[in-house]
């Protein structure tokens, strides 16, 4: 794999005890950095955990521990905050949770329910696992960032929302940065509409590019939550009045619930063509009517294009 990119800058501003600090990575022939100017700047460090999919395959990684005979195994009983954790997001109460290793690379859980015998990781569901292993390595960490990919993976809907929450408490309880990817539209309702970065790939030449902030009604229509719904896409809090006006009174000639519309509003007008490309490409565009003001007729032209 290489990076066709030749040319690479990134400009970070962030806090760090109590200090506004500004940093510049730039690739040329290689990768450097510099403080914008400021001398002997130097950057912070921090822990950082990544959990990739690869964390959440079955532990055949771990089964040469079953297999050695000649290995000193150490045996550690996880901390109380660990089955805090699990208790608020499993349906299950630990009695003991313990991990065994014999390297800091490779380790074994073995939980210990209230009327049960001690299991390890082999006899656990993909869901318990993953629950168990994530809240194993963050549960101690502090002033970390936390990056985890597809935290939904195996996981049911409520318990997504569970972890969401947990996570949510364990960042601000131990001053954690926690970044999750997800195509699950409950991990999305967990996160706080200012938190949410949506990410689009264009077909032609397969580059990521960052999409624009949806609102709540592209976010629903896009992440299905929105089904047997008709949405309608306006400008403003007038144009939203007009538009509740006209319902009322065809709901009842129609026979339909104030709930079979949904209603959105203030995206900018001129962010309408490009909800539209987004639409279109979730084939989305028949559940939506958009409705513009008269003072708009100019986007008309590029929003039909799209469209088509």
């Amino acid at each position: 794999m290489s990076d066709p990119v030749r040319q690479t800058e990134l400009e970070l501003h962030y806090v760090h005890r109590g200090d506004r600090i500004s940093m510049v990575w730039r690739r040329r022939k290689s990768w450097g950095r510099s403080f914008m100017g400021r001398k002997g700047g130097k950057q912070p460090r921090r822990e950082v955990y990544l959990r990739t999919l690869v964390n959440l395959t079955n532990p055949s990684e771990v089964r040469g521990i079953l297999q050695l005979g000649t290995t000193t195994f150490k045996t550690r009983t996880l901390s109380p905050e660990l089955l805090i954790f699990a208790h608020r997001i499993l349906p299950w109460r630990y009695r003991n949770l313990a991990v065994m290793s014999d390297r800091p690379t490779r380790h074994l859980l073995f939980a210990d329910q209230d009327g049960t015998a001690s299991y390890s990781e082999f006899q656990m569901s993909s869901g318990e696992r993953s629950v168990l292993r994530l809240s194993k390595d963050i549960s101690e960490l502090s002033d970390a960032l936390v990056l985890i990919d597809e935290v939904d993976t195996g996981l049911h809907p409520h318990t997504q929302a569970q972890t969401m929450l947990e996570l949510q408490r364990s960042a601000l309880r131990n001053r954690l940065q926690v970044i999750v990817a997800s195509h699950s539209p409950v991990v999305i309702d967990s996160v706080p509409p200012e938190g949410r970065i949506f990410l689009d790939r264009d077909g032609g030449n397969a580059e990521v590019r960052l999409a624009p902030m949806y609102r709540d009604i592209i976010q629903k229509a896009l992440y299905g939550q929105s089904r047997d719904q008709l949405s309608i896409l306006c400008e403003d809090a007038v144009a939203e009045g007009v538009i509740n006006g006209v319902l009322d009174v065809l709901n009842i000639r129609l026979g339909l619930r104030h709930d079979d519309v949904l209603i959105g509003r203030n995206t900018g007008r001129e962010e309408f063509p490009g909800h539209i490309n987004a639409l279109g490409k979730f084939g989305k565009l028949r559940d939506f009517i958009v409705v513009l003001d008269g003072d708009s007729r100019h986007l008309l032209g590029r929003i039909k294009a799209t469209a088509e």
